[in-house]
């Protein structure tokens, strides 16, 4: 398989989405999926970089074993508009000014979190309160 494939398939497989990956790399969407796409080269920094947000190593990224299957594909939260526009960046940028992207990364995970995981979240955050 083409490591850009394998790349892909990994990151799919662990519900990572590009703007997360690029968050994680600290460069643009289009960028990375420029990576990805093999629009552009991807050097060794970059691997080492791809292979530490998919929590792998670069050796793993070009294993030759089989991707693990998925029992269920993690579920996003439906009631849930897209959060990554130009309008609500718009709406967020005097509020958040250069947090937006992390606030928006962070939204985007936290919909995608398992539902244990935001009942422990929201039962720490009472306690906070």
């Amino acid at each position: 398989m083409d490591i850009r494939k394998r790349i892909r398939a990994l990151r799919e497989q662990k519900g990572l989405s590009a703007d997360v990956m690029a968050h994680r790399l600290k460069i643009s969407r289009p960028f990375y999926t420029q990576l990805e796409g093999g629009k552009r080269r991807i050097s060794v920094e970059y691997l080492e970089g791809i292979a530490r947000a998919l929590n792998m190593t670069v050796a793993e990224l070009y294993s030759e074993s089989p991707l693990q299957s998925v029992e269920e594909p993690p579920q996003k939260a439906r009631h849930l508009r897209p959060v990554n526009t130009a309008e609500l960046r718009a709406k967020l940028e005097p509020l958040l000014g250069n947090r937006t992207s992390d606030f928006i990364t962070c939204y985007q995970l936290w919909s995608q979190a398992p539902e244990k995981v935001k009942r422990q979240l929201q039962e720490a955050e009472k306690i906070l309160r």
